[in-house]
């Protein structure tokens, strides 16, 4: 007969141990089938943030080039002039194409915002802020660079900018937006989320176009400069750029 502990005659029921898990092992199988789960998730989820990424960088540039026309309206209030503007032709030389100005060969060795190497050193050609102009002379066989006109521009010598923004989208590393002014305004662009600078001959970017597409004597932005806006139904790498226009 079982006994209970209190009469002091059996030691009572012994209590049974709780069961054991049994170890948590995956075949190979299963180990495949959770890698193609997480790249399908990965996959998924890829698009999304490339999309809020870029939309990002998009809303960072809108900021940027506000700032920058703000700039541009307070130089223009102290100097009654637009800040200048110029695109090389090749290496060796730049060409003035901005104010109406007839088209006109500098020597090389002109900055511009884009980079603090002169150009034909790999800065961006296009039609953008110029900061000054940097000759050369030659003494006892020895090259020497001079600057020798300082133009008056968002940076010098008065910091109406205390340097360019980088522009995310430029196809050239470090390059600012790019800038043309007529007479009676200006202009300020990025290449947008398609990233081309350029594009001649191709619908949706300004590039070289600028200067045949806006217009400071019609009301801005007009129809056609419209043509050019980057536009987020079209998708976030869409044709198309990022502007600000003199109004």
């Amino acid at each position: 007969m079982e006994t209970s502990p209190e009469d002091g005659t059996g030691t009572g029921p012994v209590a049974e141990p709780p069961p054991v898990s049994p170890t948590l092992r995956f075949n190979l199988r299963e180990l495949i089938l959770i890698a193609a789960l997480i790249a399908l998730m990965l996959a998924a989820l890829t698009p999304w943030y490339q999309r809020r990424r870029e939309l990002a960088r998009v809303a960072q540039v809108r900021a940027d080039l506000r700032f920058v026309t703000i700039a541009i309206e307070a130089y223009y209030i102290d100097n009654m002039a637009q800040p200048a503007c110029g695109i090389a032709e090749g290496p060796a030389r730049i060409v003035s194409r901005c104010g109406g100005a007839l088209t006109r060969a500098v020597p090389s060795g002109v900055l511009t915002a884009n980079s603090s190497t002169p150009l034909g050193s790999g800065a961006r050609r296009m039609i953008t802020f110029r900061l000054r102009h940097v000759t050369t002379s030659q003494s006892r066989g020895r090259t020497t660079r001079v600057p020798s006109t300082m133009i008056h521009t968002l940076t010098t010598p008065v910091a109406y900018l205390h340097s360019h923004p980088t522009d995310p989208f430029a196809d050239s590393p470090g390059a600012t937006f790019g800038y043309f002014h007529d007479p009676g305004g200006w202009i300020v662009w990025s290449p947008g989320p398609d990233r081309d600078e350029n594009a001649p001959e191709g619908p949706g970017d300004l590039g070289a176009l600028v200067e045949f597409t806006y217009d400071s004597s019609i009301a801005q932005p007009s129809p056609r400069l419209l043509t050019f806006q980057w536009d987020p139904t079209n998708g976030h790498q869409s044709s198309g750029d990022l502007f600000r226009v003199r109004q």
